[in-house]
């Protein structure tokens, strides 16, 4: 979701439509950008709200008589908060092109596997040939023809197309301005025809990471049933780089984690910064990676820019990961595209790993592989 003033909103005639389907008005899309001043949806229900937070205000104000009232700022905890995140995201990004993860049985022979086509056309930060290169390459490796997609969507660009790959899109306005208002990347024409594709046996992963990406798949995801919170996701202690484990619960038993054989379980995924999301009550989605208790989404209005005043969002038990089926078709969505890839982040000082080739992400590609073969049914 795209945090927006009612004045900048986009309007658009089938977003109304979406919203009246669901019972939503667009007062209360309004309220869904996440803006210090508006309620948002409850993830736990349909009906019940829960409010973004300014840091300041009074918890009587704040918490606009909810139950749970405000969570007391910690000035330590703001500033470890700012300089993780600095830490984690600045200097360029680069894919780690000496990765490669060992697949002892590609599930296809070389070149024979479904085809996946990884979107190039929107903006997208994660491409096949770029960021997203270590992903194609392990893909490649399990025996998938994988592409770059460089056109609309549509259902004749989309008829040759078994698996879509959406990371990381941005509109042509925010490409240079990675801060709000955030800009929808696909138009109605686009959402409508990838709805009919999937209702007929398509397959989507859909990436939306931390702000603004979130805003550029805001109406995509949601006329999935998918609503995403744009800005930063964090545990208690103020870390973006968080480990779902089986242990504590928070990735959860499912045909992808639990894999077709005990080496293909996953015990444990890494992520490395992104943003949160909740489904809706009807979507029947399943869960795979939850937010545990303390979790919190940051919600400045431009990428990094955190203080004390910045509003906040309550996460616990938001997600991470999901899946849901349409029709015919297969779902998984994400809320952090680095742990399907392996990349650098190079400053003027060192060279840090993130993504499948970090320390404790060993199981990342696994994970990555059994997603792939979930969502093609192999």
């Amino acid at each position: 979701m795209a945090c927006l003033s009612r004045a900048d909103a986009p309007k658009s005639a089938m977003r109304d439509r979406r919203l009246a389907a669901r019972g939503t008005s667009r007062g209360q899309l309004d309220a869904d950008q996440g803006c210090e001043d508006f309620e948002m949806l409850d993830p736990h229900s349909a009906t019940g709200v829960f409010e973004a937070r300014d840091s300041q205000r009074e918890p009587e104000e704040a918490g606009r008589g909810r139950s749970h009232g405000l969570l007391e700022p910690i000035g330590g905890w703001w500033v470890s908060v700012a300089l993780f995140l600095l830490s984690a995201c600045l200097g360029r990004q680069v894919p780690d092109e000496g990765f490669r993860y060992p697949i002892e049985t590609p599930r296809y022979a070389t070149g024979a596997g479904p085809r996946v086509a990884i979107d190039a056309a929107h903006g997208n930060f994660h491409t096949a040939d770029g960021r997203f290169g270590p992903f194609a390459r392990l893909l490649r490796d399990d025996g998938y023809r994988v592409d770059s997609f460089d056109a609309e969507l549509s259902a004749e660009s989309l008829a040759e197309v078994d698996v879509l790959v959406i990371a990381n899109p941005l509109a042509r306005e925010n490409r240079r301005r990675w801060r709000l208002p955030a800009y929808d990347a696909y138009k109605d024409a686009e959402i409508s025809a990838l709805r009919t594709w999937l209702e007929s046996g398509g397959a989507l992963l859909l990436i939306a990471d931390h702000m603004p990406f979130p805003g550029a798949a805001e109406s995509l995801a949601a006329d999935l049933g998918i609503f995403f919170a744009n800005g930063y996701a964090q545990d208690a202690s103020g870390q973006g780089h968080i480990v779902f484990s089986r242990d504590d619960g928070s990735l959860q038993g499912h045909p992808i984690t639990d894999g077709t054989t005990p080496n293909e379980r996953i015990e444990s995924v890494k992520v490395f910064t992104g943003q949160a999301f909740r489904t809706a009550a009807d979507s029947g989605a399943e869960p795979l990676m939850v937010l545990p208790a303390g979790a919190r989404v940051l919600l400045p209005t431009k990428p990094r820019d955190f203080s004390e005043r910045t509003p906040y969002i309550l996460a616990e038990e938001l997600l991470q990961g999901a899946t849901l089926s349409l029709g015919e078709g297969r779902v998984a969505v994400f809320g952090e595209a680095a742990m399907f890839t392996a990349q650098l982040a190079i400053t003027r000082k060192d060279r840090k790993q993130f993504g499948m080739s970090a320390p404790g992400a060993e199981q990342n590609a696994r994970f990555a592989l059994n997603v792939l073969r979930w969502l093609s049914r192999s």
